[in-house]
């Protein structure tokens, strides 16, 4: 009985949650900031340096010993909240008021 049950709401979830269109739409638009945002920063190390130091309010070693430097970006972009995410990609990619 409690198998059927367990079975009949993952079948819900992912009916009305996992594949819904706006839940997708919203997952379309998380990868895009998330690839933008990695695509900047293994394009501009020195950006990269600047926000990881502005996080971290530290000088920190950004060459860790034996880590690709593509891995510490993916690392740095998946330690970031959803927030932070946004802000930094509106930060970079949106354009700000002259006024």
């Amino acid at each position: 009985m409690m198998l059927e049950t367990m079975l009949k709401l993952r079948q819900f979830l992912y009916d009305n949650v996992y594949r819904a269109p706006q839940v997708h739409k919203e997952f379309e638009k998380a990868r895009k900031i998330l690839y933008d945002l990695y695509m900047h920063f293994i394009k501009d190390a020195d950006a990269f340096a600047r926000e990881k130091a502005m996080l971290f309010e530290e000088k920190i070693d950004l060459m860790e010993k034996d880590t690709p430097y593509e891995r510490m970006v993916c690392d740095f972009i998946a330690g970031m909240t959803d927030r932070y995410a946004l802000n930094l990609y509106k930060k970079i990619f949106m354009p700000s008021s002259l006024v």
